[in-house]
């Protein structure tokens, strides 16, 4: 199981992030929309019920800031997958808008961070209902759980090339795939068009061999016709 990082200073880079958002949905939904061409995937729900443990008490350790019992204020928990990796910090940047001071941690386990959005393995906490939560790739994450996978293999070059032949502009494969798309745009490029000649090859291969079979059809559903022709032609 790969380390979380908590460490916000770290210069460690990462995928695949946990974050923590005191904000409202729209806001949310908003911010998602407005790195639609960064990010992969994401879920996330709201937690309008979790309790504290325990007392926390201020940094002197006098004061009580919250009692145990306590209901905590409502927030978001959102799973968030990047096409490029990034720093703790540059994430926590993308969501400060929201907040000030989101709780931004790396994710060591898929499964088991879209487990938590609804406390699936802490019977303690309030048990959250899955039809709660809001995802773009919902199918993704339901297939974690079905077939205990912990994350899909991720083929960069083929979602590159991909999207070249469906004509993605180059201001949003600079901006999902960064340098490594502009350094080899050539190479891409090239195997793009050798995947739509090979394509185009085999559209005008099945298109040949429909027009054979329907020219069968009409020699066996016209045999008369056919044989008169050719006796004319003698």
């Amino acid at each position: 199981m790969a380390k979380i990082e908590r460490n916000i200073t770290s210069s460690k880079r990462f995928r695949h992030f946990d974050v923590v958002l005191y904000c409202s949905l729209e806001e949310l939904e908003s911010k998602l929309l407005e790195y639609s061409s960064r990010i992969v995937r994401y879920a996330f729900i709201l937690h309008e019920h979790d309790l504290y443990f325990d007392d926390i008490l201020s940094d002197d350790g006098e004061t009580v800031l919250h009692k145990k019992g306590e209901l905590k204020k409502s927030h978001f928990h959102l799973i968030v997958s990047f096409y490029n990796n990034c720093t703790l910090m540059a994430c926590k940047r993308v969501f400060t808008t929201l907040n000030d001071n989101p709780r931004v941690i790396s994710i060591g386990d898929m499964q088991l961070a879209y487990e938590y959005l609804i406390h699936k393995n802490d019977p303690d906490k309030y048990q959250y209902n899955k039809c709660d939560i809001v995802s773009d790739d919902i199918n993704f994450f339901e297939k974690l759980c079905i077939n205990g996978c912990k994350e899909e293999t991720d083929n960069k070059a083929e979602k590159i090339v991909m999207d070249l032949i469906a004509g993605v502009s180059t201001r949003i494969m600079v901006a999902r795939y960064g340098r490594d798309f502009i350094i080899h745009r050539s190479q891409y490029a090239e195997c793009a068009d050798i995947i739509k000649n090979e394509d185009l090859r085999e559209k005008f291969k099945r298109e040949e061999e429909e027009h054979f079979k329907k020219y069968q059809l009409e020699l066996l559903s016209r045999p008369e016709q056919f044989k008169f022709d050719f006796d004319n032609k003698k």
